[in-house]
């Protein structure tokens, strides 16, 4: 688990040079057991005007220096595009091109992360942290087709080069929807705390226009209720079934392939007649006590059979999310939301509301759900909820 800061050395670029790393900040960050830094960018403090292919390498040099400097404290840093050309959350009217439909740009944002691949090929402690806070679908032309396309391109560019560098994909509307559909890249997804934004964001100079309050926790603040359940109701309604459903996917690919290569194994130990485990070559020994379970009477047949129970159980959550998945798309078409809005507008709390819910259907455990997830809950919370009420019933 990773827990520390942003650092602002080439943050957003005014005409002057990057800063220096305060050593003495980085000592104490460190010495309080702080693990991580994530250093957003500004490309235009390498780039002569929107000369996007001819980067300043001086100013790479720096980079190279808060690197140094983080990682010899034992400090993970993450490089993180918060201006990359033809986006930013911020200011975005200032790009000449667009990420999401110019291909200068794609070409631009590409070119940048294969330049990091290169430099910093085999770097330990370090991610690549693609692009900070994609816009709402709608938003600067934006979609999540083309999300996926430019992701995707970064991700092949960098993957050719360093293939075992972790990077992170921050979810779009500006981190706080989920992105399932980019499941399968194997990037860490990296989403956003913000809420209520009253408190996490007050006065903060980059948010233009808005109308600032006096925090009240728990309170009302800009007309909306928050305390600890609008808070959790706000974090987790994009984890959603889809997402998991996905990863039950990759599950059951990860164990099909995990029992197939032991299969394989398996098949050439036969071969080694006479011999007890203990007896075999120390490599194949070392590489077997740490990948397989073993009993000296019946072979590797337990663990065969472990891996088989495993991948029928994963396949078998499968079928049944699946089929949650489908009783949550009716629910959303149907009375359900506006019965949970109104709820919510006669001031019922998330427990009186989850409660209403559970006694509509509760032997329709896919349906029930369903209307959780609509709730607020976790796809997990729902499932064991729903689980639990209809065995009461």
């Amino acid at each position: 688990m990773y827990y520390g800061f942003n650092m602002l050395y080439i943050f957003s670029y005014y005409g002057d040079a990057p800063k220096n790393v305060n050593e003495r900040e980085l000592d104490f960050i460190a010495s309080q057991g702080f693990n991580f830094i994530r250093i957003p960018m500004d490309y235009r403090f390498w780039t002569d005007g929107f000369n996007y292919l001819n980067p300043n390498e001086k100013v790479f040099e720096k980079i190279d220096g808060y690197a140094e400097a983080c990682n010899k404290r034992g400090l993970h840093v993450s490089l993180n595009l918060h201006r990359a050309p033809g986006y930013c959350v911020n200011r975005n009217d200032i790009e000449r091109h667009n990420l999401w439909r110019d291909a200068e740009a794609l070409e631009a944002f590409v070119f940048l992360w294969e330049k990091f691949s290169e430099r910093y090929k085999g770097r330990r402690n370090m991610s690549f942290d693609l692009l900070n806070e994609p816009p709402s679908v709608g938003k600067f032309g934006f979609d999540k087709d083309v999300h996926q396309k430019v992701m995707r391109a970064a991700i092949k560019a960098i993957r050719a080069i360093d293939p075992e560098r972790e990077i992170v994909l921050n979810g779009i509307d500006c981190g706080g929807t989920a992105i399932p559909e980019l499941s399968d890249t194997g990037a860490v997804h990296s989403g956003r705390g913000c809420a209520p934004f009253q408190v996490s964001h007050n006065q903060a100079t980059w948010c233009g226009d808005m109308k600032w309050v006096t925090p009240e926790y728990p309170g009302i603040m800009a007309g909306e209720k928050w305390d600890r359940e609008a808070i959790l109701e706000s974090v987790t309604k994009n984890r959603n079934l889809a997402a998991l459903i996905e990863f039950e996917k990759r599950e059951i690919r990860h164990l099909e392939e995990s029992q197939q290569g032991k299969q394989n194994l398996l098949g050439v130990l036969k071969g080694v007649k006479g011999k007890k485990f203990s007896e075999l070559h120390g490599d194949v020994k070392g590489l077997l006590s740490g990948m397989l379970d073993w009993d000296e009477k019946s072979g590797f047949a337990p663990l065969m059979q472990g891996l088989a129970r495993d991948l029928e159980h994963i396949k078998s959550d499968l079928v049944e999310h699946k089929k949650t998945l489908e009783a949550y798309e009716a629910v959303k078409n149907s009375d359900v939301p506006a019965m949970i809005k109104k709820a919510r507008a006669e001031g019922k709390s998330r427990n009186e509301v989850v409660a209403m819910l559970l006694k509509i259907e509760p032997k329709n455990q896919h349906k029930t759900v369903g209307m959780l997830v609509e709730a607020g809950l976790t796809p997990i919370e729902a499932i064991l909820k729903a689980s639990e009420a209809k065995e009461k019933k």
